[in-house]
């Protein structure tokens, strides 16, 4: 098939490649403009469309996917699909039909669960034993278009959101070319969501990472994995932010305040609302991650402390 390709983070470079070695067309790639990124806010291109560059595809940038010269310009490729994976902006509704085989996009999660822009981490924080990525076709409504087709992928008790977006990044580019020769051959036939049963992945920020001590343990082990890399768990100790990057819970009572530090040594156990939370992995404000025998090598944390 004739691609025009819309996406612009990390997770979309696999699909891209697959269509390619799939012997797929792929006209152009469409992703979000360059911004300013890192500590020195230079102008950066967004990961798919340097990929592209690497690859020898015309890359088309626009600030707003909805105005007409925009809209013009993808209409002019002809393309048999558009293929929409991590694009970041709202396809206009002229585009969702034009094409042939119209306009599919892929979404890792299970739909109709998880619809919304943090679909990844939602189902770590949640507690779920499983997750996965579905294509459909994208409508006017928050991903809520007919499922092409979904596959299941297991959550472990130690799988962070960055380890799932790569999971899921890979099986959803073999998913999508198989999504495609099903189209192509007419076998796929397009299942309506049920909406009553949608859940919504809430867009996060880095006030959701601020931990509650007074939860149970595991409920903030699983906010520490759901939050790995981005917007990442953290709590306050001498007046200054530490990042949580790893831990798990353990299933013993504490007496203890919840935030009190029980145990720093090869790791830092935190009294909580039920049971104990062993911290294995940490980052103080202005310094990089290291394991908790390396942090407490440099900082005088001990039992009795607390993090507020």
């Amino acid at each position: 098939m004739k691609i025009l390709f819309f996406g612009s983070a990390e997770f979309a470079i696999p699909t891209l490649d697959a269509l390619m070695d799939a012997g797929h067309d792929i006209c152009e790639v469409v992703c979000q403009p360059d911004r300013p990124a890192g500590r020195g806010q230079k102008l950066a291109t967004p990961p798919l469309g340097e990929h592209a560059r690497t690859k020898g595809i015309s890359l088309f940038q626009s600030e707003k996917l909805r105005d007409p010269a925009a809209i013009a310009h993808c209409l002019a490729h002809n393309a048999d699909i558009f293929v929409v994976v991590a694009y970041g902006q709202i396809i206009p509704n002229e585009l969702l039909t034009a094409a042939k085989y119209k306009c599919v996009n892929l979404h890792p999660s299970l739909l109709p669960l998880y619809r919304g822009a943090a679909p990844i981490n939602w189902p770590i924080i949640q507690g779920d034993s499983k997750t996965g990525v579905s294509t459909m076709y994208l409508v006017e409504a928050l991903d809520a278009g007919d499922v092409l087709m979904q596959y299941p992928v297991n959550i472990s008790d130690t799988d962070t959101a960055g380890d799932m977006h790569d999971k899921l990044a890979k099986i959803g580019a073999r998913v999508m070319v198989e999504t495609l020769a099903g189209l192509e051959s007419g076998k796929i036939t397009p299942q309506k969501q049920d909406d009553s049963k949608s859940t919504y992945a809430e867009k996060l920020s880095k006030e959701h990472g601020a931990i509650k001590w007074e939860l149970p343990a595991d409920v903030i082990a699983r906010l520490v994995r759901g939050l790995n890399p981005w917007p990442m768990a953290h709590t306050q100790w001498n007046g200054k932010l530490v990042k949580i990057h790893m831990a798990h819970d353990i299933p013993l009572a504490s007496s203890e305040t919840p935030g009190t530090i029980l145990k720093a040594d090869d790791k830092i156990v935190v009294a909580t609302g039920q049971g104990r939370l062993a911290i294995t992995q940490l980052q103080m404000e202005g310094s990089r991650a290291m394991t908790a025998a390396d942090f407490l090598n440099g900082h005088p944390l001990k039992a009795g402390d607390k993090f507020l």
